[in-house]
Order: C-alpha cells, then structure tokens, then sequence
C-alpha cells in the first residue's frame, strides 16, 4: 500500500522536475543573450572612442556617433526579442507541464484512490 503511494507521488513529481530543468535552461539562455549584448556593447564602445578621438571635424564625429548609437539601438532590439522569444516559448512549455501534471495527478488520485477503496 505504502509502495504504491510512494510510486504514485514519484509519478506526480517528475513534471516538476521537469519544470526546474526548463526554467534553468531558460535562465542559461538569457544569460548568455545577455551576456554577448554587455561584451558586444564593449567593443562597439571602444570601437568608437577609438575612431572619434582620430575623427578631426563635427561632421565626422556625428556621423560616427550617429553610427554608433544605431549599433547599440540593433543590439539591444534583437537581444531584446531574443530573450522575449525564449521567455515565450518557456511559457508554453511550462503550461503544457503543468496541465500534463495535473491530468497525471488526476489520474494518479483515482488510481489510488480505487486501489485503496478495493482493499478497504
């Protein structure tokens, strides 16, 4: 009887373990999004300190500055969707492993539930 409660519960929590791994692959992902948008940002920067301290007249500042400011706005746009993305797509998931573990505990209650009732 104790056995069969055992396996029943083991059952119910495997989607959740489930769920722990999908949010921490998650987590992983926008990390790294987001870690390659702080070292890209860098190294556009020092790309343009280095190229407007050898720019000599406005006209050839602003346009590096202006270049430079597009850059930064693109970067952080499609690490912005990015991560919108795989935020998203984690959603989904999760409410698929949700909806499976309670449809499994559902199912893991009534069995037990009769095989209880029978010996009872």
């Amino acid at each position: 009887m104790f056995e069969k409660v055992s396996e029943q519960l083991q059952k119910m929590g495997q989607p959740m373990g489930e769920l722990f791994t999908l949010g921490t692959e998650t987590v992983k992902k926008v990390t790294e999004t987001n870690a390659n948008l702080i070292k890209g940002l860098l190294d556009d920067s020092l790309d343009f300190a280095r190229e407007a301290t050898n720019s000599s007249k406005p006209n050839e500042f602003a346009d590096l500055q202006k270049a430079y400011l597009e850059s930064v706005q693109e970067s952080v746009g499609a690490a912005a969707q990015s991560v919108f993305g795989d935020l998203s797509n984690t959603q989904e998931k999760a409410a698929e492993f949700v909806k499976s573990a309670t449809e499994q505990a559902q199912s893991a209650f009534t069995e037990l539930f009769s095989s209880v009732t029978r010996q009872g």
